[in-house]
């Protein structure tokens, strides 16, 4: 029904992207529940998680936020008024900075900090993130997208501000939050880029997770009995009792103009890179494997099919840093038990998933840039799928790797490839096509002068047409309009309509670095071609 399908549209709209969104609101009602399975599954997938393991979670952090970040009004009034009596080292810079703003003349440097206060803090009439519901803060919003944080900083008085660090791969996601009203009472609720605007006290608290707020001022390092005056004169204004101190807390705190983290381009530099960490925190959502120490495997997944007429097939070559695997010397020699699994989901929502346990017998513990090699292979049906590969052990060590969407090949009437494998004579890792063994390289690294062995399928043939085959290597950061720095191509006749393609590829003319390699078959009026990667090198 049309209320059925909007009550869903609420609940998505916690996680989903606006893409996500918009296929939603266009799906025929016949398609609803397949796309609600895959738009979960295919989560838990990404992140190494049991069937519905997200869905589970997500409904969890919803309950955890609604009842820790609901939004309520601010507090009126005597109350109010009493949490922002003036007092405490704290108070009195936020009264400098008010200070300032009423006489720019003689305090330039704190005017023009409360002048871009107003333009990127919390309480900007620009706010950054506009939240499209009113039932819980921004961190609500954010704890229900990627759950508790890893790591986070909170003030303990005065003005309320939070960092939280998410640990992920490749980089950290670091946001930050700053409270509206001011007055201490209502948390730190608003997503702002930086809270490099905030009184330097404010940022002591907090800049351990963030190294751009960290103050650099003479405020914090002043001793206690140099700010207790009770006469000052600045600007041909004498100032007594309380206001003294808040005189002088301006006078010290213009002693951090020199301060690095606030000149003009390092502002901007700092409030542009807030924003795109604000954009990453309230357009994708995670659900961390957390483990005790970090594995870093390497992997290939390839999309390929058994021959002849095995069924498609996705294969994973893996290789693991022997140095970062705990050792089982228990029975007297040297072995290593991992854990290993394959999880893949397609978007019909289906899932398949391949677990299994090993025992790698080494004659001596490994180091460093030593690695145990394998091959996995799983049964599925052909088409694209998205895959991730978990290692772990018992001590809570591993890691889980995502890989990018997968195409597993089938039989084909039109012209068609599978993925190009680029293997390695002597890696450790292959994989038996039912025909051809096929040498791997799950580091997908090759020393300057050495070959990297080439593997396709073909499908499509027409036998007896010739079909030339041609590699081309691109530097990683070469555009498309330019030529490739290597070529070389062939002729071949087809004999079936699907066959194994495995050539030599020399790489002695190729510098160190990372290149594309690109596959193209052509002929019988017809194209296809295929992409992989590699490392040359020194």
């Amino acid at each position: 029904t049309a209320a059925a399908k909007a009550a869903y549209r609420t609940e998505l709209t916690w996680v989903a992207s606006l893409a996500e969104l918009a296929a939603w609101d266009t799906l025929a009602s016949a398609n609803r529940s397949p796309w609600l399975a895959d738009f979960w599954q295919k989560r838990d997938v990404a992140e190494g998680r049991k069937d519905n393991a997200r869905l589970v979670e997500h409904y969890r952090r919803i309950e955890y936020a609604m009842k820790s970040f609901r939004v309520t009004l601010p507090q009126t009034g005597r109350q109010r008024m009493l949490t922002n009596e003036p007092g405490g080292n704290l108070q009195d810079e936020m009264a400098a900075h008010r200070l300032a703003m009423g006489n720019p003349t003689c305090f330039p440097y704190l005017a023009r900090l409360a002048s871009l206060d107003e333009m990127i803090g919390a309480h900007s009439v620009f706010r950054y993130y506009q939240p499209i519901q009113d039932q819980i803060d921004d961190r609500g919003v954010i704890w229900i997208r990627h759950g508790p944080p890893t790591q986070r900083a909170i003030t303990i008085n005065g003005e309320a501000a939070e960092v939280w660090r998410y640990a992920e791969s490749p980089n950290d996601l670091v946001l930050q939050f700053r409270e509206v009203d001011f007055d201490g009472t209502v948390g730190a609720s608003t997503l702002t880029p930086s809270l490099l605007t905030a009184p330097a006290i404010v940022r002591d608290h907090v800049c351990e997770f963030e190294a751009s707020l960290c103050p650099h001022g003479a405020w914090t390092a002043m001793p206690p009995t140099q700010r207790d005056v009770s006469e000052i004169t600045e600007c041909g204004v004498t100032y007594r009792g309380h206001q003294a101190a808040v005189a002088l807390a301006a006078t010290t705190l213009e002693s951090e103009a020199h301060d690095p983290a606030l000149a003009p381009e390092a502002v901007v530099r700092t409030t542009t890179e807030g924003k795109r960490q604000i954009d990453r925190g309230v357009t994708t959502d995670s659900y961390r494997r957390d483990f005790t120490h970090r594995v870093v495997p390497g992997v290939q997944v390839y999309g390929l099919q058994r021959i002849p007429n095995g069924g498609s097939r996705l294969v994973v070559a893996f290789a693991l840093p022997g140095n970062q695997l705990q050792a089982d010397t228990s029975a007297g020699g040297v072995s290593y038990p991992v854990s290993l699994q394959v999880m893949a989901s397609n978007a019909q929502g289906r899932r398949i998933d391949l677990d299994t346990l090993r025992r790698f017998v080494t004659a001596k513990p490994l180091i460093a840039r030593e690695f145990i090699t394998g091959t996995l292979e799983l049964p599925v049906d052909a088409g694209r799928w998205r895959v991730s590969f978990v290692v772990s052990q018992l001590d809570g060590r591993g890691a889980v790797a995502t890989l990018d969407e997968v195409r597993a090949p089938g039989h084909t009437s039109t012209l068609s490839i599978s993925d190009l494998v680029l293997g390695r004579i002597g890696s450790g890792a292959h994989w038996n096509s039912g025909t051809s063994d096929v040498p791997l390289n799950p580091l997908n690294t090759y020393p300057r002068g050495t070959n990297a062995e080439a593997y396709f399928q073909l499908s499509g043939t027409r036998p007896g047409v010739s079909y030339r085959t041609r590699f081309e290597f691109f530097r990683a950061d070469d555009d498309s309009t330019r030529a490739p720095r290597f070529a070389v191509s062939a002729d071949q006749f087809a004999r079936e309509s699907q066959s194994e393609v495995s050539r030599t590829l020399g790489l002695e003319n190729l510098a160190p670095g990372r290149y594309r390699v690109k596959v193209t078959i052509s002929g019988g009026g017809s194209e296809t071609s295929a992409m992989a990667w590699l490392v040359v090198t020194g």
